[in-house]
């Protein structure tokens, strides 16, 4: 499930501050734990193979990380593809990470991935070619669900009051400069000395007669009309590290709405970032690096 423009919006949605810092927290928060190879019995042949799979994982360019870190772009794109490629030897070269928006899956009437469909070069490939990672998968469809999804309102949401933002700063962020005349001014007095004040904010000195006495209108909320869009921004933000990080004080300090916090309460949040990182732990061991990688 997509918002409209499809995975193009998830790659536009990552050059947000925010929703950077949110996934790359995530990302890091996973690559934190080494990655250990143990063999499935105490057998002889069981032990040589897991020495054979920790050989060849290791020497791989980047080793068991840069495998995960492939993975990991499930998290914005719901699925992610590595393809693998092999030495003459027979031995894993690497796993080449692919951008997934070039890919579509063909399967049988069970939701089981047959064919890898390369939609740029109309090209067919068989399943295991493949190392196909989906995230969050519902009701068997192989392209899963980015934590972007949830985070698109507020992201699309804060966009706009970001344009808002600028638009009230170029027509209040001056103060309304106002001139106070003779009666005596008829109206070509008027328009020159207008004329005169509407320079004000590129000119630097103003020329004005004795009679004239200038003044300005310092309401604070024409001059500075930040406070109500800034508190905004920081509650989109909030939402955002919610949908990506089960909590937001991990990214926000003060809670993401301008308000203060307490440690104890921080712990909490945290605790519940680290239960979502240990459960993407567990399946990513499980699906990527015992079922494929390893296989």
């Amino acid at each position: 499930m997509y918002p409209a423009g499809g995975l193009d919006v998830f790659v536009r949605m990552q050059r947000d501050a925010q929703v950077r810092a949110c996934l790359t927290t995530k990302r890091l928060s996973v690559l934190s734990e080494q990655v250990e190879v143990h063999p499935a019995g105490v057998s002889a042949l069981a032990i040589r193979a897991a020495d054979i799979v920790r050989d060849q994982m290791h020497a791989t360019p980047g080793g068991p990380t840069a495998i995960l870190t492939g993975a990991l772009d499930a998290l914005a794109m719901g699925f992610a593809i590595g393809e693998f490629l092999w030495a003459s030897d027979g031995s894993l070269a690497r796993v080449y990470w692919h951008d997934p928006r070039r890919f579509s899956f063909h399967g049988d009437a069970y939701g089981n991935i047959e064919e890898v469909e390369v939609l740029d070069a109309a090209l067919l490939w068989p399943r295991d070619r493949f190392v196909i990672y989906t995230y969050q998968g519902k009701f068997g469809s192989p392209y899963g669900e980015s934590d972007l999804l949830a985070a698109y309102r507020s992201w699309s949401e804060k966009d706009a009051i970001r344009r808002m933002w600028l638009v009230a700063l170029d027509r209040f962020g001056t103060p309304t400069p106002v001139a106070r005349v003779p009666t005596s001014y008829n109206q070509a007095d008027y328009d020159k000395l207008a004329s005169q004040l509407d320079r004000i904010k590129n000119d630097s000195a103003l020329v004005i007669g004795n009679d004239v006495q200038l003044d300005v209108i310092l309401d604070a909320h024409r001059v500075e009309p930040g406070a109500g869009y800034h508190t905004a921004i920081l509650y989109q933000d909030a939402q955002i590290a919610r949908s990506i990080l089960g909590q937001e004080m991990t990214s926000a300090g003060n809670s993401g709405a301008g308000g203060g916090t307490s440690f104890s309460l921080a712990q909490v949040h945290l605790e519940i970032q680290n239960d979502w990182i240990q459960a993407l732990r567990a399946d990513l061991a499980h699906s990527v690096m015992t079922d494929q990688v390893a296989r």
